[in-house]
């Protein structure tokens, strides 16, 4: 429930970069959506028909004018793909991407304060319920995980993204990937405390629900600007995480060879084929 449906629509896009399926992934959002929040909220009549509603909605904005704002992006990526690029470059095209994130979510918070706000107890009880479940889950996974275990899940989840976009890696992209996830920190402890900390604020906003505009300040900070309210440690592990990725993904970038950059190249065409299809459906 952390983003609800804003982010949710831009989650789904970006999930579906590994995989062939998005012509009918992003046709079926609303659906999909509507089957997470059932995990957290049993609707009645009235506020099914009204999530139908808002989805339907957003999800046509996000089809009509920030799909469109993709192929632009992935068109310049494309157009430098034979260049080598420094941190800075990728820092920029980066800054973009999740920019898409940030208007998604900043023109979904009308629905999400709408939405939300029909909650009654019970709905809120049953949601702050499975909001803490989950945390427990997450807590129980990850503080069982070793530092070992957690820089292999790292590496396999780069390794398995890089190959998509690259092909087959040699050894040297491979040593790099796999120093980069030796070196990142381990920040569980602090990602934990900002989910329980996220949590609480939920909460507290949802005793607000019935006050339009205190509720309507506190789901722009919690949905469309939670960095806003992250503790300094949390700030810097992002900071410094970004750096080491971005650092990474320059010298991988630049270390391609001609085949993987035609493999890049390829690939990109098919996502500006099914994105312009996207757009036009």
């Amino acid at each position: 429930m952390r983003r609800f449906a804003a982010r949710s629509v831009v989650v789904f896009v970006v999930c579906s970069l590994t995989g062939c399926s998005l012509l009918y992934s992003y046709r079926n959002i609303d659906r999909y959506i509507r089957w997470w929040l059932d995990d957290y909220i049993a609707w009645d009549g009235f506020q099914e028909s009204q999530l139908r509603m808002r989805l339907a909605l957003r999800l046509e904005w996000h089809k009509k004018t920030q799909l469109p704002r993709y192929r632009d992006w992935l068109e310049t990526i494309d157009r430098s793909l034979n260049d080598d690029v420094d941190v800075a470059q990728l820092a920029q095209a980066a800054d973009q991407l999740q920019s898409f994130w940030h208007e998604t979510a900043a023109h979904s918070q009308t629905e999400i304060h709408a939405q939300l706000a029909s909650l009654s107890d019970n709905q809120v009880r049953d949601l702050l319920t499975a909001i803490r479940e989950k945390q427990a889950h997450l807590k129980n996974e990850y503080d069982d995980m070793t530092l070992a275990e957690l820089a292999k899940k790292r590496k396999r989840e780069m390794t398995k993204t890089i190959k998509y976009w690259l092909g087959p890696l040699d050894d040297n992209q491979i040593a790099l990937i796999h120093v980069w996830a030796l070196r990142l920190p381990d920040g569980r402890s602090h990602w934990l405390n900002n989910r329980e900390r996220w949590a609480n604020a939920f909460a507290q906003a949802l005793r607000h629900r019935h006050a339009p505009e205190l509720f309507a300040a506190e789901i722009h900070l919690l949905f469309v600007t939670p960095q806003e309210n992250w503790e300094p440690e949390l700030r810097q592990l992002s900071h410094q995480n970004r750096e080491s990725t971005l650092q990474l993904l320059t010298e991988l970038h630049n270390s391609r060879t001609q085949k993987q950059r035609d493999f890049q190249h390829k690939r990109i065409e098919q996502w500006l084929g099914r994105l312009e299809r996207l757009a036009a459906d």
